[in-house]
Formats: C-alpha cells, sequence, structure tokens
C-alpha cells in the first residue's frame, strides 16, 4: 500500500519489519521503486529476490521502459530468458514497447514469435505494438500483414497504420485505411484527426486540410487541444497564417504546445513582431514560456539570416537548457557560421545527443567533412550515446571523404546499437558505400530496405551513374518505375547523367520528356546541363546549342562549360572560341573557364593560343583552385593539396 502511494521510505521500512516474505511483498516493494524512478535501488532488491516469477521480472522490465531506459529493459529482457521463467502478456507488450522505441525491429521480431507461441497472436493490444513497432522500423509490408490479420481492430489500430504510412510519405494508403476504418463504423478520435492533418501538412494541400477541418467540426473536436493544435501547423504549413490565427483564437483551451506552434509559425515566416506580441500575451494570461518557446523564435531568426539578434535572444533566455543551446548551435551552422557554432558548442556545460548531432551535421552540411568526424570520435570518447540521426548526419562525411574504414567502423557501430532498420540510418549507408566506390556493399545495404523511400533509389542509382555503371543505374530506375515509388528531381539526375556516360542520345531525350509529361517535374539547371552532356559526348554539338539556345530559363556557366568541354573531346575550336567568349565576358573571374579554354586549345594542338590564355591568366591574376585529396590510412583522415610535396 505504501509502495503505490509512493511513500517508499514508510513501504521499506514496513518491508525490513515483515518477518516472512513473499513474492507478494518483494513484488510489491521492487515495483515501487521501479515506478517512482529508483531504479538502482529497485535492482539492487530484485538481486536480493530468492526466487523472482513473472511478476517480478515485469515489474522491473516495465520499470525500466516508463523511465525510458529501454535498452537496460531489453538487457534485463535477455536475462529473463535464460531462465525457467516464461513471459505473460504484460511482459511482451513492455518488452515490445521497448523495442517500438529503440526501433529494435529484429528483436521485435523474436518477440512477435515468441508472441504467437505463447498464443497471443490475436491480443488487440499486442497486435497494435506490432504494427506500431513494424511500421516505425519501416517494415510497412510487415505492419500491415499484422493489421491485417487481426480478428478485432479498435481506434488504436487504425491510428498506427495510418500513422505508419503518413511517416513514409505514403498519404494514399493512409487515406484508404481511413476509409476503410469509416466503412466500418469506428468512430475516428483526436490521434485520428492529428494524423489526417499531419498528411495534408506533409502534402501541403490546403483543399483536404479544410476539408478535414470541416469533418472535424461536425464531429465535434475542434475544442480538443490536440486536434487544435495539428490544425494550426498545418494552416501554417500552408502559409495561411490568417486561418491558423484564427483556429488559435477560437480553442477554448490552449496548452503552452498551442502557443509555441502558432509563435514558431510566426518566426518561419519572419513575422518577428507578432511573435514577440504573441509570447508577451502568452504571459499574460499566466502561460510560461518554456525553453521550445524561445527556441522557435531562435531558429527563426536564424532561418531569415538573422544571426545575430538570434544569438542576442539566446543570451536573455532566463533559463537556457540543452533545446536553446542546440537551436542557437544549428542556427549558426545552418548560415555557414561553423567557428561561432564550435565556440557555442564548447561552451555548452552539459551536452545531450541532439547538441553532438547538430555540431557533427552542421560540419558536413558545410562541407567541413574532416572536422564533422572528429567531433563524432571526440562524442565516442566522451561516452555519449549516438543515435540514429547522429549516424545519418556523420555518415554523409566519410561518403564526402571517401574515408570507407570509417564508413565500415561507423556501420559495425549501428549494428551493434540496433540502428541498421532504421530508414535515415540505411540511406545514408547506401549513399556512404555508393560514393566510396563500394557499389557491391551499397546493393548490399538497399536490397536489406524492406520500405524504400525516393531517398533510397535516388543513394543508388546516383551511385551507379557515378561509377559509370549506366546500365545498372537504367535498370534500377525501371525497378524503381514498376514498384509504384515515384521519382524526383534528383532521380532524373542520376538517369541522364547514365545516359551521358553509356552516350545513350535517344534514350537520354526519352527519359528528359518523362520527366516533364509523365511525372510533371520542370527540369532544372542541372538536367539541362545533363542533355547538353548527353548531346556533346556524342558529338551533336550544334544541336546541344540549340538546346542551350531554346532553353525555357537562363543557362549558367554549367551548362555551356559542358557544351565547352565537349567542343574540346571533338576538336571544335571554332564553335568552342565562340562558347568561351561568352563564358569570358559572363564570368571573367573564374580560373575553370580559361583553363577549359587552354585545354581546347592544347588537345588541338594549338599551342601559342593555349600559352596565351594561360598568360592571361596571369595577368587577371587567376589559379586554378588546388586539386585536393584526402587519404585514409589507419582511421586517419589526411588532406592534400595538389602541389604539396610536406607530408601531415
Amino acid at each position: 500500500m505504501y509502495a503505490k502511494c509512493a511513500n517508499l521510505e514508510a513501504a521499506r521500512q514496513m518491508f525490513d519489519y515483515l518477518p516472512h516474505l513473499n513474492a507478494v511483498s518483494w513484488t510489491a516493494m521492487i515495483s515501487g521503486y521501479a515506478q517512482d524512478g529508483c531504479l538502482d535501488e529497485a535492482l539492487q532488491l530484485f538481486h536480493e529476490m530468492p526466487e523472482p516469477n513473472v511478476v517480478t521480472w515485469t515489474a522491473l522490465i516495465s520499470g525500466y521502459v516508463q523511465n525510458g531506459l529501454c535498452n537496460e529493459a531489453l538487457q534485463l529482457f535477455r536475462q529473463m530468458q535464460l531462465t525457467v521463467v516464461k513471459p505473460n502478456l504484460v511482459t511482451l507488450a513492455s518488452v515490445l514497447s521497448a523495442c517500438v522505441s529503440l526501433e529494435a525491429v529484429e528483436l521485435g521480431k523474436e518477440i512477435h514469435k515468441e508472441i504467437v507461441r505463447s498464443g497471443y497472436q490475436f491480443n488487440v493490444f499486442l497486435e497494435n505494438g506490432l504494427t506500431e513497432m513494424y511500421g516505425k522500423s519501416g517494415r510497412i509490408d510487415e505492419a500491415r500483414k499484422v493489421f491485417d490479420k487481426m480478428l478485432v481492430r479498435n481506434v488504436i489500430s487504425f491510428n498506427v497504420m495510418i500513422a505508419a504510412y503518413i511517416r513514409y510519405g505514403n498519404d494514399k494508403e493512409a487515406s484508404s485505411v481511413f476509409g476503410q476504418m469509416q466503412g466500418l463504423g469506428i468512430r475516428p478520435d483526436e490521434y485520428t484527426f492529428s494524423s489526417l492533418v499531419s498528411i495534408c501538412s506533409y502534402l501541403g494541400s490546403l483543399g483536404l486540410g479544410m476539408g478535414i477541418h470541416e469533418d472535424i467540426i461536425r464531429r465535434g473536436f475542434q475544442s480538443n487541444v490536440f486536434v487544435g493544435n495539428s490544425l494550426i501547423d498545418m494552416y501554417v504549413k500552408c502559409g495561411q497564417m490568417d486561418r491558423a490565427r484564427k483556429v488559435f483564437d477560437k480553442m477554448p483551451e490552449r496548452d503552452v504546445v498551442s502557443w509555441n506552434v502558432m509563435t514558431a509559425g510566426y518566426a518561419q515566416n519572419g513575422k518577428f513582431d507578432e511573435a514577440l506580441k504573441l509570447i508577451e500575451q502568452m504571459q499574460a494570461v499566466g502561460v510560461k514560456p518554456d525553453s521550445v518557446t524561445w527556441s522557435v523564435l531562435i531558429v527563426g531568426y536564424t532561418e531569415h539570416g538573422n544571426v545575430d539578434e538570434a544569438l542576442e535572444l539566446f543570451h536573455k533566455v532566463p533559463k537556457r537548457n540543452a533545446i536553446s543551446w542546440t537551436a542557437i548551435i544549428a542556427g549558426c551552422t545552418r548560415q555557414g557560421k561553423v567557428n561561432d557554432a564550435r565556440e557555442l558548442f564548447e561552451e555548452m556545460p552539459e551536452k545531450n545527443v541532439v547538441a553532438w548531432t547538430a555540431m557533427i551535421s552542421g560540419y558536413a552540411q558545410n562541407g567541413c567533412y574532416v572536422e564533422s568526424l572528429n567531433v563524432f570520435q571526440q562524442m565516442q570518447l566522451k561516452d555519449a550515446e549516438p543515435n540514429s540521426v547522429t549516424f545519418a548526419s556523420v555518415l554523409p562525411a566519410c561518403a564526402n571523404l571517401a574515408a570507407l574504414g570509417h564508413g565500415k567502423e561507423i556501420h559495425e557501430d549501428v549494428i551493434r546499437r540496433g540502428f541498421q532498420s532504421d530508414l535515415l540510418v540505411r540511406n545514408a549507408l547506401v549513399d556512404m558505400y555508393a560514393k566510396c566506390g563500394s557499389l557491391g556493399d551499397a546493393r548490399k545495404v538497399f536490397d536489406k530496405i524492406y520500405t524504400r523511400d525516393v531517398i533510397s533509389w535516388n543513394a543508388m542509382i546516383l551511385g551507379y551513374a557515378m561509377h559509370w555503371c549506366s546500365k545498372e543505374a537504367l535498370e534500377l530506375f525501371e525497378h524503381l518505375q514498376n514498384s509504384g515509388a515515384k521519382p524526383d528531381h534528383l532521380t532524373f539526375v542520376g538517369v541522364l547523367s547514365a545516359c551521358s556516360h553509356a552516350g545513350l542520345v535517344d534514350a537520354g531525350q526519352r527519359y528528359f520528356d518523362s520527366m516533364i509529361n509523365e511525372y510533371n517535374i520542370m527540369p532544372e539547371l542541372q538536367h539541362y546541363c545533363c542533355m547538353v552532356e548527353i548531346l556533346g559526348r556524342a558529338g551533336h554539338l550544334d544541336q546541344a546549342k540549340d538546346f542551350i539556345m531554346k532553353m525555357p530559363i537562363q543557362p549558367d556557366s554549367s551548362v555551356w562549360r559542358s557544351l565547352l568541354s565537349a567542343c574540346r573531346i571533338h576538336n571544335n575550336t571554332q564553335l568552342g572560341e565562340q562558347v568561351a567568349e561568352f563564358l569570358l565576358k559572363s564570368d571573367p573571374e573564374d580560373p575553370t573557364n580559361y583553363v577549359l579554354l587552354s585545354n581546347m586549345y592544347a588537345a588541338a594542338g594549338k599551342w601559342n593560343d593555349a600559352e596565351n590564355v594561360r598568360k592571361l591568366m596571369k595577368v587577371r591574376q587567376l589559379k586554378k583552385t588546388p586539386g585536393c585529396s584526402w587519404i585514409e590510412v589507419n582511421n586517419t583522415v589526411s588532406v592534400f593539396l595538389s602541389g604539396e610535396i610536406s607530408l601531415p
């Protein structure tokens, strides 16, 4: 009784006073400690108990899960499996909850088998947990199998399945499941509507969102805080600040999330005066701004390039915590101020995984790949636990440095920590292996991705194209089309590059037309550049020039340089001189243009002309950017510039 009332001191005194302790008294005391977060005391008492039964094991495992220590909970379950004690329904539910939190799908599959062996496979609570576990891990097909086999479904079953589809961008199936839910007469709840509104936010579909808003009003959920917050967020993301404010003003009750979402909307749209006024109103009605309130404003300032204002606000924040520190660090890196970010990072009193990840990601996004790897290594030395986002942030650094050894070590760490099923991590691994030239390893990871998004396909297609494996790239694109996935603009960059390397002029033109007519993707400069390369490599130089002249958007230097390179390959100095003249007038400070022209003359044997171009570079004090190489020796990445003779 005392343990249940959280009076642990009195409960322990009573426990120690009892002359005969049985399983019930031991379990009650252990459960009391666990539920109150006193896990060390609970574990110590557990080890003192003569013969823990399934209820005791379950109480301790559940305590660890409830306190967010899911890895420790799973370790306890492993220990339990080595005993004669068999898990019950509550044990399996707790362990499954840990698997969901950690996205530990491999262990989750073992739990699934145990559930079947124990005869609990038709328990709706466990089935919902399995659906959520598979859905969060990207195994959408497995999640749907569990969902379809359920004899009884409740509103949670549908919510979990809808959320799984939304998470991986399959709005069509999410809508279909909602229609199935309505057909069965199951009333949607606030979580259902929140998920549906999230679809509209993700798609930027204002019309659909407004229709769902009307349904929310008809069903009487308009006063629900959770639903109201989702609607505000949806309207904000659709750029409808007036509608968002109307929903906010009509809410009979608001929590701090309501205020934060509205404040974030103003900040994201650069309306900082309105955001600050809203914070004043928030305080006037007795709602205290939290760390998120200030952080969304800091993020808003940095996104609009107002780093000084963000720093000023950061230093005024009454209580700075990990959220506000991370917001300003990430904001500085977003604007390229990595040195300022690093100074703040070093000043941060207690760094959590989010802060470490922000610094690692910030360096990588700004091309400081060696520094990104160094911070990751420092994180490991500090015994900080990386998460899936950390791994997905550091792997691009390995990719761009071609540091295959580091990448493989990180892959091993990913497996040890149970993140190998995370889609974000798997995509980063495919990209890393592909850019490092290890296409076999890239394909192995790719083939193990059960539910692929367009990023998965792009990483593999671009990897093949980059390494001149045109046949494999185009075959994979056909698989993408057959799978029902939708390619995006990057997919077609890979496809067109593959056509360029293979000399497939007709196929390249066909894919270019398909991108516009079938997929409604408007070509960007990269696509036009690829088409010029396709035509130019094949020797169709006049056609390439006409293609450029007919472009509906202004061609940049990269497009013209592609044509100039083709002129060098095919010794067409006459057209090359025309292109070079345009480049030197439009971009006279770029040494690349002079180098290409000089090389064209040299390839044609016009050495005097080549020398004159080099002299012109000297007169204009232009120097070619030196080549840069990264060499990995004994897991240390060293940087070499062209012309250097000193060793690091």
